[in-house]
């Protein structure tokens, strides 16, 4: 942590699947919270969405509906599947 707080700007990239979500979401809340300039990109974008969600709206169990299946429909899904994305084949 101590790192993250010396930063002028943060970049959270992208990835695929949930593994490091939760890392990815404690680092968004951080510079959110501190004021630290702040850009997602793709998976880093759909982490500050779940974030925010979660942290700010109080929605407890929001996600995406790219990790979690049993999420309750245009309330804890904060970032929908798209339907023409495929589970199997991640970024392509």
């Amino acid at each position: 942590w101590e790192r993250l707080r010396k930063c002028d700007g943060v970049v959270v990239p992208g990835g695929f699947g949930a593994r490091g979500l939760d890392g990815k979401n404690a680092s968004i809340e951080y510079v959110r919270t501190s004021g630290t300039p702040f850009l997602g990109i793709c998976l880093g974008m759909q982490s500050a969405v779940i974030e925010y969600t979660r942290n700010v709206c109080g929605i407890e169990k929001a996600n995406s509906a790219e990790f979690e299946d049993d999420l309750t429909k245009d309330e804890e899904d904060a970032v929908i599947f798209m339907p023409e994305g495929d589970r199997e084949r991640l970024g392509g």
